[in-house]
């Protein structure tokens, strides 16, 4: 049996927080602020749904062991591979994406929010760079374990929202 695990972004104080319980008929949960530092609790409290954001975590950890929760921003490079002849000859390129549930899919997704390029001979003066986007190279849907956690779109706003603005990419 899987146990769902819930973090808040108090929109008042502007502080992510653990969260010990959901509360739906009196709509609050209560939240725990914790000491980065020394994981020392900091604050214990109740707070209405109006004034969080709830995010939940996937039950999926990133290419460094880290979970990976709705909200996060997420970064791929491709390819992520140990062929050495195509480290030597290739360009990477690193899109970043922001995880967030789908209703309509019943699933997390990410929606995209920049845009690189993919050379497979860094060589080539051909235009005919391949467009990242979070597929692998036979077209099949990336795995979570290929991303790296790099924030999320709380306490990182500024870049979500820089990334957003300059790529101008689908909502």
């Amino acid at each position: 049996m899987t146990i769902e695990k819930y973090r808040a972004w108090d929109k008042e104080k502007n502080r992510m927080c653990d969260v010990t319980q959901i509360n739906l008929s009196d709509k609050f949960v209560n939240i725990v602020y914790v000491n980065k530092l020394n994981c020392e609790e900091i604050a214990d409290f109740d707070i209405l749904f109006s004034k969080v954001e709830l995010m939940e975590c996937l039950g999926v950890k990133d290419k460094k062991g880290k979970e990976i929760w709705e909200g996060d921003i997420v970064k791929w490079t491709y390819p992520d591979i140990d062929d050495e002849y195509y480290k030597e000859m290739s360009v990477f390129g690193s899109i970043f994406g922001a995880v967030y549930w789908n209703n309509k899919d019943c699933s997390f997704n990410i929606k995209q929010i920049s845009k690189d390029i993919f050379k497979f001979n860094k060589n080539d003066t051909h235009e005919d760079d391949n467009d990242l986007i979070f597929y692998d190279y036979d077209g099949k849907e990336f795995e979570w374990e290929w991303l790296e956690v790099v924030g999320n779109i709380y306490e990182n706003k500024e870049f979500y929202e820089n990334k957003l603005s300059k790529y101008k990419l689908g909502s």
